[in-house]
Order: structure tokens, then sequence, then C-alpha cells
């Protein structure tokens, strides 16, 4: 029985490494804006790949043109960190992390990094929406999510994407609640 036991869980276990993919409980929107410093809507103008003093690891600065603020406040432009990137010859990523194609324009629910001026995107990768065409967007490639709601269900399953101002009247909506509530 045992053995048994031992063979299922090396046979699922390298199941989900062949898949590439992810498993997450998805975030309200309203959690989304509640516990983001920033939501903020912009474009991406430039990104700067580094490697971390005294590491090996890679990180991305992405250059953001904001251009509607939703909740919180910010300069102009900020500057959005990833994991991963490409210094010389080297390249590393995060499996389904957020991804920016400078000139796109991007929804973003954002934390600012402790004693720093910079951001990095709420949630993992859910915090991060492209738009095209006055629509909103998700790409998650290869993340399943658990579902709390419809307007995530909506999101998540919009091949057509959806309407840019809808989306943006409710996240105002959460963050006026948020206001007044606390």
């Amino acid at each position: 029985m045992q053995k048994l036991f031992i063979f299922i869980a090396t046979f699922l276990f390298a199941l989900s490494l062949s898949a590439n993919a992810t498993i997450v409980e998805i975030i309200s929107v309203a959690e989304l804006v509640e516990k983001s410093n920033l939501v903020v809507v912009g474009t991406a103008t430039k990104k700067e790949s580094y490697y971390i003093a005294d590491s090996s690891m890679i990180l991305t600065d992405v250059h953001i043109k904001i251009t509607n603020e939703i909740r919180g406040e910010c300069d102009d432009e900020i500057v959005v960190v990833l994991e991963g990137g490409t210094v010389g010859e080297r390249t590393t990523f995060v499996l389904d992390g957020p991804v920016f194609s400078i000139g796109k324009e991007v929804l973003l629910c954002i934390e600012k990094i402790k004693d720093s001026k910079k951001y990095r995107v709420f949630g993992f990768n859910q915090g991060k929406f492209d738009i095209e065409d006055g629509k909103v967007y998700r790409n998650f490639n290869n993340t399943t999510f658990i579902m709390k709601s419809n307007l995530e269900l909506e999101l998540n399953k919009a091949k057509n994407g959806i309407s840019l101002n809808y989306i943006l009247n409710r996240f105002k909506l959460v963050s006026s609640q948020l206001h007044i509530v606390g």
C-alpha cells in the first residue's frame, strides 16, 4: 500500500512539473484594490535588467508612464520591479510572472517596496491587466485559478476583453467604498 502511495505521489508530482502550470486562488478585485498602494493605468516605456549586488539573481525595472490614478497618488512615471530578465547572455524568468511590453498600456494594482521608490505587482501576476483597443485582458498562460466571484470569472474567461470603462468604474467603486469604510 505504501509503495502504491509513493508511486501515485511521484506520478502526480512529475505530472505537475511537466504541465508547467501554476494553481493559485484568485484575488478578488476588492482585495486587489484594498491591498494595493496604487491602482493606475499607464504605458510601459522602458525596461532595464540587472543583477542584484552580490547575487546571480536578475531583476528588471519597468518604467511606467502614468495616465490615470484610480487609487493612491504617484509621480507621472513610476518603476515596477520584476524578478527575472536578461543580462548579457543570461536570461531568468518566473513562470507565469507578469510580462510587460514596451508601448503597451496596462492597468496595475501595485504595492510599494519597503524603503524604495519602486513598486511590485500585487498578487504575483494578478495585479496586471493588459489594455488593448479600450478593453481589458488578463494574460495568465499556464495559470489555473480558483474563482471567487463572477467578475473574476468574467475577467479570466473573456476572449474579447472587457470594456476598460467598465473595469475602471468597478475599481473606482471598490476604492470609494474603502474610503467610506475606513
